[in-house]
Order: structure tokens, then C-alpha cells, then sequence
């Protein structure tokens, strides 16, 4: 391992690699103000063993003749352009802007030995405008810069910031929200503690009709079953669970009160905890499958536990090997936790026509879906033997 390292140290410091990285792809600035543009640069210390030694730096937005035009020799921007330049770092500073100023700027320095030239491609996109209002604020978004738990109550202690996928001029105002009203802070940062009820949002001040989307935790959380007719043992069957939350949730599925993991012969075990739609899919589902399910939606804000799936095996009268799965809607005699397996009432399961040879349980929707406080209890039910 300590080989390896010096070997990548050697080939970053002596056959080097050229780089330039900006500190900023995109920045929206204002008409008469000033911007700065940041870079960091890397080269090799040694060119085929001799010394590689930085002789210019600068900044250019045109080619003349297929060449780049440093800009403080470039009459558009004369008394308005200084550089403040390190041994790995440049900075570009731009007064008194001009909406003819929006343009891309790229970096570039040359060192003593042949060839040795580089720009920094693709470059910083500046784009000046006359007024805030020009900018496009409908990229406002709220960012979660720094949280941890609180220690007593559910909450989290939380810095947030509103963002702008142009970076915005400086210094500017903000205005931010919570559950509609409008707070003390007017900074681009919003610290404090959140709760899982909070909505929050932010805008510029005095641009408040462009108002970033709301940030908040999970809300409704609900089931959806996907059926299509009876369903035979050992065919498929998939459980969905989604939410309304911004940023979306992810998910978490639990049995009888366990995270599910994904198991299989060339996977380590992987918790069940998948993106903006959670799934849970029996390829072919059996009797050991029976319990009680429920899903944990949650974002960076809070989250919520979705009511809870019976999954059941019940049998009525003589039964045969050939089972069915059948689904009704249920409602439980009590209140349960997760992992509590609730009693029925209202079976309304009567006994088939045994005379019938085809009677089954039947599905009279194939789709179901689960709403807050309503429950669903999926049967495996059996075909009744028949009197000859």
C-alpha cells in the first residue's frame, strides 16, 4: 500500500498530470458590479528531467488568429481586469461589469519547457444581467448544508441555504419561509431547528413572486398492491410504497418489525432502501411470505411510516394442496404497532357452494391502494374439496 502511494505521488509530482479546476462552472452577476473568478492549477514538476517552471498566467474570453487574447491587453476591458495570481492559483477579478461582459472564460499558462501549454476547458460561463430580476431565480432551491439530531426532541439541527444553480451577485437579501410565514433570517444561510411538520422555502428579497419549491418530510405515505385477477400460489405479486415529500423519500420495508435485506448467491446482503419509488416484489410467493409489512418513507427532513400490510394464511372447511391468494380490504378490532398481528373482524368470508366445482375466493379490483388509517388483508385461501 505504501508502494502505491509513492508511485501515485511520483507520477502526480514528476510526470504530472495538467489540470484546471474552476470554483465555479456557472455566475450570474449584476451590471456595474464586480465578479471574481477562481482556478486552481496543477503540472508536473519535471519535464523529460528537466525542470518545468511556470514563466505566464491568464485569463482570455477571445482567439485572434487562433490564439488566445489575454484580457488585460483586450480594449473592451481596459482598467477593469486585475489578476491575483499564486504559485497553484489565479483569481480574476472584473469591474464595473457590462452585459457584453456574459461570455466564457477559460485560464491558461505556459511553463519554460516545449509544449508546455495549458487551458483549463471547458471554462467558467459568466452571464451579467441589468437587475436581479433578469436572473433566472426559477433555479432556487433549499439545500441542506449541515445537520445533526437534536437530542431531546425530534427534530434536527439543521443550516440550510438557498441555492442557485447561477451563483447569484453579492451581497444580496433573502427572504425565508416556514409554514408560510416569514421568518427573522435574511442571510443566504437558514440555521436552526427543524421539526418533521415544517415547510420551508426561500427568494430574493424584493423578487418573492420567484419563490423556491418547498422543502418538507414525508406527509402521506401509502400501499399500492398490484394485482391482476386471483392470484394462483407461486406467481408474482408487487408491493409499492410512495410518498409525498420534497426532496423525494426513500425506502425502507420492514416484516414483522425487520429491515427486509436482498439476499442472493452472488450479492452480500443489501437493506431494501431504494429511491424516489420504493418496490417490494415476490417473484413467487409463498406460504412463509405471510406477516405483517409496512414501509419507512424518509428524506433529509424527516420521515413516516406507511399503515400497515397482513399478509395471512386462513382456511375454511376441507381444504386441498392448491392454494389462492384472494384480497379484501380489512379492518382491524384495534390500534397495533408494527409487528403486532392485529385481530379480524368483518371476515365476510362466507362458505363457497361446495357443489360448485369452480367456486374460488375472487378479486373484484386489481388494483388496491392504501390510504392513511385503512388496512388491507391479502388471504391465502384454498379450493374447497368437493362432495361427489
Amino acid at each position: 500500500y505504501l508502494y502505491f502511494l509513492i508511485t501515485k505521488l511520483f507520477h502526480i509530482l514528476v510526470q504530472g498530470e495538467w489540470t484546471v479546476t474552476y470554483s465555479a462552472t456557472q455566475i450570474c452577476a449584476l451590471k456595474g458590479s464586480t465578479v471574481e473568478i477562481n482556478c486552481i492549477y496543477r503540472y508536473p514538476f519535471w519535464v523529460k528531467d528537466q525542470d518545468n517552471e511556470v514563466e505566464q498566467t491568464f485569463w482570455f474570453a477571445k482567439l485572434q488568429n487562433n490564439e488566445p487574447v489575454d484580457l488585460r491587453t483586450d480594449s473592451e476591458y481596459s482598467g477593469r481586469v486585475q489578476y491575483d495570481c499564486g504559485q497553484n492559483d489565479c483569481t480574476l477579478r472584473i469591474t464595473d461589469l457590462r452585459e457584453s461582459d456574459s461570455a466564457e472564460y477559460k485560464f491558461r499558462f505556459t511553463t519554460n519547457q516545449p509544449g508546455g501549454k495549458y487551458t483549463g476547458s471547458p471554462g467558467v460561463t459568466l452571464s451579467v444581467t441589468g437587475s436581479v430580476s433578469e436572473v433566472n431565480l426559477a433555479s432556487l432551491e433549499v439545500r441542506v448544508k449541515r445537520q445533526s439530531s437534536c437530542l431531546v426532541h425530534k427534530c434536527s439541527e439543521s443550516e440550510l441555504t438557498c441555492h442557485s444553480s447561477c451563483p447569484l451577485p453579492r451581497p444580496l437579501s433573502y427572504v425565508w419561509y416556514r409554514n408560510g410565514h416569514i421568518t427573522t433570517q435574511e442571510s443566504q444561510s437558514f440555521k436552526g431547528y427543524f421539526y418533521s411538520k415544517d415547510v420551508i422555502s426561500c427568494a430574493v428579497k424584493n423578487h418573492e413572486d420567484s419563490l423556491s419549491p418547498s422543502v418538507y418530510a414525508p406527509t402521506v405515505v401509502s400501499l399500492t398492491v398490484s394485482l391482476s385477477g386471483v392470484i394462483m400460489e407461486g406467481r408474482s405479486i408487487t408491493l409499492t410504497c410512495s410518498s409525498d415529500a420534497n426532496p423525494a423519500a426513500k425506502y425502507r420495508w420492514y416484516k414483522e418489525d425487520q429491515i427486509l435485506v436482498l439476499k442472493g448467491p452472488h450479492l452480500e446482503d443489501q437493506i431494501l432502501f431504494q429511491g424516489a419509488e420504493g418496490v417490494y416484489h415476490f417473484s413467487s410467493i409463498r406460504s412463509e411470505d405471510g406477516g405483517i409489512y409496512h414501509c419507512r418513507s424518509k428524506n433529509q427532513f424527516g420521515q413516516k411510516t406507511s399503515p400497515a400490510l397482513l399478509l395471512d394464511k386462513v382456511c375454511h372447511h376441507d381444504c386441498v394442496h392448491q392454494n389462492i391468494w384472494s384480497l379484501r380490504k380489512k379492518s382491524f378490532t384495534q390500534q397495533h404497532q408494527p409487528g403486532e398481528r392485529p385481530e379480524v373482524r368483518n371476515n365476510n368470508i362466507r362458505p363457497p357452494n361446495q357443489r360448485n366445482r369452480s367456486n374460488v375466493f375472487s378479486v373484484e379490483s386489481s388494483i388496491i391502494d392504501l390510504r392513511p388509517n385503512q388496512h388491507l388483508l391479502l388471504i391465502l385461501s384454498h379450493k374447497i374439496k368437493q362432495n361427489n
